[in-house]
């Protein structure tokens, strides 16, 4: 499902990028990335997929939240949360599933790990501008995960691979 997103929410995600990177910088560099501006846009990116979930679920969940946190206060919990469902959104750029597959990070420090239930399900998107399209959407327990074909982010990160994950809704 592929989402438009309004003119307004994106110029809101870029002026949330450009405040909140400075409480991101040192955890991104803990994760072996230092360019700024790719942060940046992976902070945008980020924003625009979480309002796609807002929108497809026609405003009806938790908005996305814009709020600049002090590096200490911020967390892995869910982006977005409708009853009792929490939604973890993951995005990817379209330059990125073109150099690497479709496919997408976790830390492999997130609590997910650890603890999870049937309420924990992710979504997974493609972002390219203002478009983003709305993948797969898998309850955590059942996602399969892979290793990142980057070696410097072995250990670090988990990979979520479309085609090991095909399954649109699981």
């Amino acid at each position: 499902m592929k989402i438009k997103i309004p003119k307004n929410i994106v110029s809101d995600c870029e002026n949330f990028a450009t405040k909140v990177i400075g409480t991101n910088i040192d955890k991104y560099r803990l994760r072996r990335q230092s360019d700024a501006s790719l942060i940046r846009k992976q902070i945008v990116q980020g924003k625009l997929a979480e309002y796609a979930v807002y929108l497809m679920f026609d405003k009806r969940c938790k908005a996305p939240d814009l709020t600049v946190y002090d590096k200490l206060k911020k967390s892995f919990d869910a982006d977005l949360e409708f009853g009792n469902i929490r939604f973890h959104v993951k995005s990817q750029s379209k330059e990125s599933e073109q150099r690497y597959s479709r496919s997408w990070v976790f830390q492999s420090e997130d609590p997910l790990f650890k603890e999870n239930s049937s309420n924990d399900l992710c979504v997974f998107c493609v972002v390219d501008g203002d478009l983003v399209d709305i993948c797969l959407i898998k309850k955590f327990k059942n996602i399969k995960f892979g290793d990142p074909k980057l070696i410097k982010f072995k250990g670090i990160k988990k990979m979520v691979y479309y085609e090991d994950n095909s399954c649109i809704l699981d």
